[in-house]
Order: structure tokens, then C-alpha cells, then sequence
């Protein structure tokens, strides 16, 4: 949609467009970290009865509500990325993508840095 309004119209409509999709994600980002913060007390207990994991998921959980906005957001930049044809500049930021946390990640275990670099990259 975004590359077909580049053509026709220009690029004020395409920033336009991009300006309103991020607004949406913005607040479909909130509006899920609000659903998963009303929940969190009972989400946690679908899935498991065992007090040990429901406190593992406790410590977890707001680092997840508190990034759904930024995940909201990058899906969105993806979806306005593509749609203007960036393509061939995604495929390089997801290559090198693994490489860069690979070397900039503190390394816990050597052994776990290099199967983290080999789960990534393969």
C-alpha cells in the first residue's frame, strides 16, 4: 500500500500512512501490556499449578508487558519497510542481526555463546 501511494501521490501521503500505522501499533502495543497487566496474576496459572514456575514467570513477566509497545513498534516499522520496498535492506539487518548479539551480548559460558551464535545464524 505504502509503495503504491509513493507512486501516485507522493511522499507526504506515504509519511502520512506510516505516522498513522505507527499510532496504531503504539496503541495496540499499550493496549495488550494493559490486557497482560490485568492478567498477570491469573495468566500464569492456565498453564502451570507449580509455585516455583508461577514465581519464575512473576519475575519475567513485566520485562513482557513492558515490552509490547516496542515490539508493537517494530513490527510495525517492518510492515512500513517493506511496503516501501526495502526488502534488500532487511535481509542485511537480519543477517548481521545475530552476529552483532552474538559479539556485543556479555558472554555467560563460551560454550553457550557459540551455540547461541550457531542457533541464530543456522
Amino acid at each position: 500500500m505504502a509503495k503504491c501511494e509513493l507512486a501516485e501521490r507522493g511522499l507526504l501521503m506515504c509519511m502520512q500512512i506510516a505516522e498513522r500505522t505507527l499510532q496504531l501499533g503504539v496503541a495496540l502495543g499499550v493496549s495488550l501490556a494493559t490486557v497482560l497487566a490485568l492478567t498477570s496474576g491469573a495468566l500464569p496459572q492456565l498453564f502451570t499449578r507449580d509455585p516455583a514456575v508461577i514465581a519464575a514467570i512473576g519475575n519475567i513477566f513485566p520485562w513482557v508487558i513492558l515490552s509490547q509497545p516496542i515490539n508493537a513498534l517494530a513490527f510495525v516499522w517492518d510492515g512500513v519497510l517493506y511496503g516501501a520496498g526495502g526488502f534488500e535492506y532487511a535481509a542485511k539487518v537480519h543477517l548481521l542481526h545475530p552476529l552483532y548479539c552474538s559479539i556485543s551480548l556479555p558472554p555467560i559460558h563460551h560454550d553457550l555463546t557459540l551455540l547461541s551464535l550457531a542457533a541464530w545464524v543456522f
